[in-house]
């Protein structure tokens, strides 16, 4: 198997959790094998000087799957993390 090509079709907004001086989160939803798919959501926080990214992966989509459950970046691992950079 080699490479596939994919490409973004939307980038959706996501609600980030709080914590940071600034946050941003979204979805990206992509073109798989004739379908469009939410396949990765990333949240990115600034606090300070430090920038720091998440990502979560729905794996349901990459096997075909529809739906996926709940993927979401977890707020309570967002939090956890970001309090070990205060």
């Amino acid at each position: 198997m080699g490479p596939q090509k994919q490409a973004v079709t939307e980038l959706d907004p996501d609600a980030p959790a709080q914590g940071a001086d600034e946050a941003l989160g979204f979805t990206m939803d992509v073109e798989l094998e004739g379908r469009t798919v939410p396949m990765s959501r990333y949240t990115v926080y600034r606090d300070g000087g430090t920038v720091v990214t998440f990502m979560a992966i729905n794996g349901a989509a990459l096997f075909g799957e529809s739906g996926g459950g709940d993927w979401d970046v977890p707020d309570a691992v967002v939090k956890a993390q970001l309090a070990k950079l205060s």
